[in-house]
């Protein structure tokens, strides 16, 4: 599992510095892309439609997000992703605005291969759970939120 710090600092970047934000390339079908400067690092995302983000900073730490849609603000550990027929735990964390789940190198690739992943998170007492489905193009954006970071200087 990832520091859960990383992905804190990830969402104050979401909530402050969205001025800041640029387009990196061209899309790839449906998949659009921005980079942002956050501290020492830029962060790489890739948006599937409005709602739905795989990103990327600029040490290589890959991240899931969806709308919170009522999750407070506040670390969710142990919550999990399902991909590919595998479960696990994540630390993931809400700003309120924005749910994220840190996913490593073989989580981003069931994620890729499956099209898409569940998450589950316990809220209050009440477990709260979510789909995301991507298109074929999915593996293509993943690649592009890699040479977003490489282009800044990252990994």
């Amino acid at each position: 599992m990832k520091p859960i710090l990383i992905i804190a600092a990830l969402l104050g970047w979401a909530g402050t510095a969205q001025a800041q934000q640029e387009p990196f390339g061209q899309n790839i079908g449906a998949w659009r892309f921005s980079q942002a400067p956050h501290q020492t690092r830029v962060i790489c995302r890739a948006f599937a439609g409005s709602e739905n983000i795989v990103g990327r900073t600029g040490d290589g730490e890959m991240y899931v997000s969806v709308p919170a849609n009522g999750i407070p603000r506040g670390p969710y550990r142990e919550s999990t992703l399902i991909a590919g027929g595998a479960t696990e735990p994540v630390d993931a964390v809400s700003d309120g605005q924005r749910f994220v789940l840190p996913v490593d190198k073989d989580q981003i690739g069931r994620i890729v291969r499956a099209g898409g992943y569940q998450w589950r998170a316990m809220v209050d007492g009440r477990i709260r759970s979510g789909t995301v489905m991507f298109d074929r193009d999915v593996g293509a954006a993943v690649s592009r939120l890699q040479e977003c970071s490489r282009a800044n200087g990252g990994r």
